[in-house]
């Protein structure tokens, strides 16, 4: 496999330290017999620290660092390296360099076993370092973690009047005022090193529309930096010194109750509800001095400094309910149709494989749906008796702007786009360049003919793919899909549970069952192919040619389905499960009741080759870093053959993704 396609199962630290303090104040008065009133005042702050360990690499828990700076910011090396080539006392990146690169970084010192201290040389007399009075300045003190310490004031109002005009109808009418401020800390003072570190990451990085990610520059052998690539400039991160946010939030509440007869009732409501965006959301900080290498994670979306204007998602209810009692009969139904539209719904997007995230208001989304309830019966009573409970559902989302004037399916288009430009469908220019000449430090790769050891470009004949459209309705997902990572949603479109139940005299049987049609599933970033541009990556993986020499990876679409996946490309398994329980109750003081689950539990498969008997939910290989083998080996083994699996994170939706085993369970009551 491709180096840099890794897998990490090692347990990360994540700590939570909260206090929270607040109280709440009602206030109600019967004003007459037809109008009660309700005041209501509540008040919550907290003081929350959270702290996020991420997975343990080379450079995560690192000693102390220093790098060799002149007065200007710019970084030198103090010896001659290889890779990359460059000549000792010359301008380098500031940033630490991972295998099969130099490591550290020429400019660095450190008091691992890989360093030779601190100050671990001298550029040479009359080179550029030495004339810019370079000196070892300590850029990092070694510990690395991400931080979150925004505190939040919570206040909120409201006030209801509940109208009773006659016997058959009831009012409810009242509104609601919240108040969400945020005191965010000052990420400057206490950082000696961090305007170091933007200084550096502006002076190396590059981003323009379309681009993934942040490209790095380079230096060649006399420290000459290359240009920003075509299409992009200089970042501008930009760092915090503190303040606070707020928002006010009025949200009016309707309902009615209408008696038509003893036996029916209709109901009526409509709210608008707000839900306060979180505070590690609002604001990102590590531990570290180097955080615009964090933040900048983010710079796709637009932001372009450690603060997210996040605000709180704000949704409008409506629903409608039919109470009916059968008229001479033990039955009764509830039917409640309902639709829910939520302005600026907040999605979750991962920052690591360890399940650490962050919060956009990703766009509009609206859920409609119906639920019937059904009864016979009473199960206290000797007999049949029986509840239903059925639930059709319907959500999509529209995604809206982000800072920077894109949005989420802009985002999977850069990786779509990225393939084209591969291809000479999409990309014309390549027209008679099929090959990729072989990348050298200061000559980076570029198309060519087949001559020679150029790499062949293995996506040139291939048809471009479609964009997804990026004004269109997707179904929804808890989290957006990214690299590797996220591939599964959440709305199960139907889902029903029935509950039977005999008791004569002392005994009673109740069977359940319960039915769910599948949620959605499916990701474009989840197939990897080779770049051709990096080849020879000798040092990590020992391969001098063929796919596993490659360095990087782009997202090609999936090789099952010929394209790349969009949002809720596939279903989720049907799913059918029974339990059981059984009671006796031989007098007022002992009772036993034994409960068998999963007694059935099926589900059924679509035929994809991915498919597993056990499985019921797939999404993402495990652990959100492992890659499929894409087109690096010809032959993977099972675990890596395919772009989707069975999916284990049974807490994140609280659903599980694998087929239970029958249980039972025995529980005898005695009362003295």
């Amino acid at each position: 496999m491709s180096a840099n396609l890794v897998f990490g199962g090692q347990l990360p630290d994540y700590e939570v330290n909260e206090h929270k303090y607040g109280g709440k104040l009602d206030y109600s008065n019967q004003l007459s017999d037809k109008h009660l009133l309700e005041l209501t005042a509540s008040y919550l702050t907290a003081h929350l620290e959270t702290i996020s360990g991420q997975f343990g690499t080379f450079l995560s828990y690192a000693s102390p660092t220093t790098n060799l700076v002149d007065g200007a910011g710019n970084c030198y090396t103090y010896q001659a390296t290889t890779n990359p080539a460059q000549n000792a006392g010359v301008r380098t990146s500031c940033f630490p360099q991972l295998p099969p690169a130099a490591y550290p970084n020429p400019s660095q010192g450190c008091v691992d076993f890989w360093c030779s201290g601190l100050v671990p040389g001298n550029p040479p007399p009359g080179s550029p370092a030495a004339l810019a009075n370079a000196q070892w300045l300590v850029t990092e003190p070694g510990p690395k973690a991400q931080i979150d310490k925004v505190k939040p004031y919570f206040s909120g109002y409201s006030i209801n009047d509940q109208f009773r005009p006659n016997d058959k109808l009831t009012m409810n009418l009242g509104v609601r005022l919240d108040e969400f401020a945020y005191r965010f800390d000052d990420l400057a003072s206490g950082y000696p090193a961090r305007a170091f570190w933007y200084h550096a990451f502006n002076n190396e990085f590059c981003f323009g529309p379309g681009f993934t990610a942040p490209v790095q520059r380079t230096f060649d052998v006399n420290g000459v930096e290359s240009a920003c690539p075509a299409g992009s400039s200089p970042t501008n991160l930009q760092n915090f010194t503190g303040g606070t946010v707020n928002r006010a939030i009025y949200q009016p509440r309707f309902g009615a109750t209408y008696n038509v007869s003893p036996d029916m009732v209709l109901r009526a409501t409509y709210g608008r509800y707000v839900r306060p965006a979180a505070t590690s959301y609002q604001e990102f900080n590590v531990i570290q001095q180097d955080s615009p290498l964090f933040i900048s994670t983010f710079i796709n979306m637009g932001y372009n400094g450690p603060i997210h204007d996040l605000h709180p998602d704000t949704a409008n209810n409506y629903d409608f309910s039919v109470e009916q009692h059968l008229h001479g009969t033990d039955m009764a139904y509830k039917l409640t149709p309902l639709y829910r539209s939520t302005q600026g719904q907040v999605q979750f997007l991962s920052l690591n494989a360890q399940g650490v995230l962050a919060g956009i208001n990703a766009g509009q989304q609206n859920s409609y749906g119906v639920e019937l309830a059904f009864t016979k019966g009473s199960f206290a009573r000797d007999g049949f008796s029986m509840q239903v409970g059925m639930t059709y559902l319907n959500s999509t989302i529209k995604y809206g702007p982000q800072p920077n004037g894109q949005n989420v399916i802009d985002l999977l288009n850069n990786f779509v786009s990225q393939y084209n430009s591969y291809t000479l469908a999409g990309n014309p220019a390549l027209s008679g360049l099929p090959c990729f000449t072989v990348a050298v430090p200061g000559s980076p790769s570029v198309p060519a003919p087949c001559v020679g050891t150029n790499t062949p470009n293995p996506y040139y004949s291939q048809p471009a793919q479609p964009l997804f459209d990026r004004t269109a309705r997707y179904t929804t997902y808890s989290v957006i899909p990214a690299p590797f990572n996220n591939a599964n949603g959440y709305a199960t479109p139907f889902d029903s549970t029935f509950i039977f139940n005999y008791k004569h005299k002392n005994w009673n049987v109740t069977p359940s069952f319960t039915f769910s049609d599948g949620e959605s599933y499916g990701s474009p970033l989840v197939w990897p192919g080779y770049d051709p541009k990096t080849c020879g990556n000798t040092a990590s993986t020992g391969a001098t040619s063929g796919p596993q020499s490659r360095s990087g990876f782009i997202f090609t679409p999936d090789k099952y389905t010929g394209r790349f996946d969009t949002l809720g490309a596939f279903r989720q398994p049907t799913r059918l499960t029974m339990s059981l329980g059984l009671g006796w109750q031989p007098t007022d003081r002992v009772g036993a009741s034994l409960t068998v689950t999963s007694l059935i539990d099926h589900c059924y498969q679509h035929n994809f080759p991915w498919d597993s008997a056990t499985t019921c939910i797939y999404a993402q290989l495990p652990s959100n870093l492992l890659a499929p083998a894409g087109n690096f080996v010809a032959n993977p083994p099972i675990q890596l053959a395919f772009p989707y699996g069975s999916w284990y994170n049974n807490t994140e939706i609280g659903q599980e993704g694998q087929k239970s085993p029958t249980s039972c369970s025995l529980e005898m009551n005695f009362k003295l």
